[in-house]
């Protein structure tokens, strides 16, 4: 249909994931580019959700928080 959003999801490498400044980088590339947040999925990989640092866990919550929705990648491989 034309004039309809779709959706994308978007695979992040863990190197991309850790990157300090990584929520700040995707919430300026979404409103830079006027882009909706709510059609944006961030595949990211089930080793991510297994890593107990803290960094890992401050950018899960702030993706929460900003409302960005995740799938896990690779989920029952290995």
């Amino acid at each position: 249909m034309i004039g309809r959003d779709i959706g994308i999801s978007v695979n992040m490498s863990p190197r991309q994931f850790r990157d300090p400044g990584f929520i700040n980088a995707m919430m300026r590339a979404l409103s830079n580019n006027n882009l909706n947040l709510q059609l944006l999925e961030l595949e990211i990989a089930k080793r991510l959700l297994l890593d107990n640092s803290i960094e890992t866990a401050e950018i899960l919550r702030g993706l929460d928080r900003a409302g960005i929705r995740l799938s896990v990648d690779d989920f029952g491989t290995g």
